[in-house]
C-alpha cells in the first residue's frame, strides 16, 4: 500500500519497513502565500527514504511536494499541508486506494475544489487520511522542531502511525475492505541497475525556475558520478537532511513540463493553480549522468504517469528514489 503526503518540511526516516508487514511489494495547507515561508533548503528538511517524490509550484512560486512512501518507513513526516488537485491527479494512478495523509484541503467550486474530489472518488472517510477526521496522536503539533513557523506549518506525523490507523480504523492494509489487493490492476515503472561506470554520461549540473519572481524556490541538481547519483540545491543552498546533515539526493531527476492555468475559483485572486498532468507532453528524464530528451505520458486519471524515450519505449528507471518535478510549459531547463 503506498501512503502519499503532501508536505513542505520532510521528516527522519526509520529502519527499512519489512515489506510483509503490511502486505507491500519491495522496492520502491496550504496557504502558502504568506511571506514568512522560507524555500525549503532554510527549512531543516530532512531525507524520508521515500520512493519518488513530485514537486509542483502552488500559489505565489512556493512550490510543495507530494511524498510517496512504500518500503521505507519515516519517524517524523511533515509538516503535513492540505490537498491540492493536481496532486490527486497523479496519485490516482497508484492502483486502488492509495492512502493519502493531509491536513484540509481547498474546497472553494471550482476546478480546484480537491475536498470535493476526494469524495467523489469515494476516498472520503476510507483511504482518505485527513487530520480532521483522523484524531491525535496520530496527527500532532510540533511547535519546537522548527521554532518560529506559524501554525500551518507544525503539523506532523509518522507512517507507521498512519499505517497502523488505516488498518485499524478504516480495514484497509494490502486489501481492501472486499479483500481486493491494492496493486491487482497496477503496473510500476520499469527499474534498471546503475549504468557501469565507464557508460556514466556528463551532464554534471541540472537547474530551472517556477516563477521569475520567486528566485528562491529556483532548483539545481548536481550530477555525482561517484554514487551516481544527483544532489539537490534549492534557492542557492544545498538541499540538507535535518538529522544527518546530508545532503538530499536522487538516482533520477525527471522534469516533467505541463501546461499551467489558474483556477480564478475566488480564492486569494484566484492563486489555486492547475496543472494539465492528463495527457501527454515533454520530459527530460536525467539519470546515469545522461539526459533523455523524451516525454510523459498519463492517458487517463487512473493510469499512471511514464516517460519514454524519442522512440517510444517506456524508460528504465535507475532503481532508488525519484524526484519529479513538474515545471510550466515554457520555462528553460538548463544543463
Amino acid at each position: 500500500m503506498f501512503l502519499f503526503l503532501p508536505l513542505k518540511i520532510l521528516g527522519h526516516v526509520g529502519p527499512a519497513a519489512n515489506p510483509a508487514r503490511f502486505g507491500r511489494l519491495p522496492g520502491q495547507k496550504h496557504r502558502n502565500t504568506d511571506r514568512d515561508v522560507p524555500p525549503p533548503a532554510q527549512q531543516g528538511n530532512s531525507d524520508p527514504g521515500l520512493g519518488c517524490k513530485t514537486e509542483k509550484r502552488t500559489q505565489s512560486g512556493i512550490t510543495r511536494f507530494l511524498n510517496i512512501f512504500y518500503c521505507d518507513d519515516a519517524k517524523i513526516i511533515g509538516p503535513v499541508r492540505s490537498a491540492r488537485i493536481y496532486f490527486l491527479r497523479p496519485l490516482q494512478g497508484y492502483g486502488a486506494y492509495p492512502l493519502y495523509a493531509h491536513v484540509g484541503g481547498a474546497n472553494t467550486p471550482g476546478p480546484a475544489d480537491a475536498l470535493g474530489e476526494i469524495n467523489d472518488l469515494g476516498w472520503g472517510g476510507y483511504n482518505d487520511l485527513n487530520q480532521f477526521a483522523v484524531p491525535f496522536p496520530i496527527y500532532y503539533r510540533d511547535y519546537e522542531r522548527l521554532p518560529g513557523r506559524v501554525t500551518e506549518h507544525t503539523m506532523y506525523s509518522s507512517t507507521v502511525k498512519l499505517y497502523d490507523y488505516a488498518k485499524k480504523e478504516r480495514d484497509l492494509t494490502n486489501k481492501d475492505k472486499d479483500g481486493d489487493k491494492w496493486d491487482a490492476d497496477w503496473t510500476p515503472w520499469k527499474f534498471k541497475d546503475d549504468a557501469k561506470q565507464a557508460d556514466r554520461g556528463k551532464v554534471r549540473k541540472i537547474s530551472f525556475g517556477f516563477w521569475d519572481n520567486a528566485t528562491s524556490y529556483n532548483v539545481s541538481w548536481a550530477y555525482d558520478p561517484a554514487d551516481n547519483s544527483y544532489r539537490r540545491s534549492n534557492g542557492g543552498s544545498p538541499h540538507i537532511d535535518k538529522n544527518t546533515g546530508a545532503p538530499l539526493k536522487s538516482k533520477n531527476v525527471v522534469v516533467v513540463l505541463a501546461d499551467e492555468s489558474v483556477a480564478h475559483d475566488g480564492y486569494d485572486a484566484g492563486q489555486h493553480m492547475l496543472y494539465d498532468v492528463e495527457g501527454s507532453g515533454e520530459a527530460l528524464i536525467f539519470q546515469d549522468g545522461n539526459v533523455i530528451k523524451g516525454s510523459w505520458k498519463k492517458p487517463d486519471d487512473t493510469d499512471m504517469i511514464r516517460f519514454y524515450n524519442p522512440a517510444g519505449v517506456e524508460v528504465e528507471l535507475t532503481r532508488g528514489k525519484t524526484w519529479v518535478e513538474i515545471v510550466p510549459t515554457g520555462n528553460t531547463v538548463t544543463y
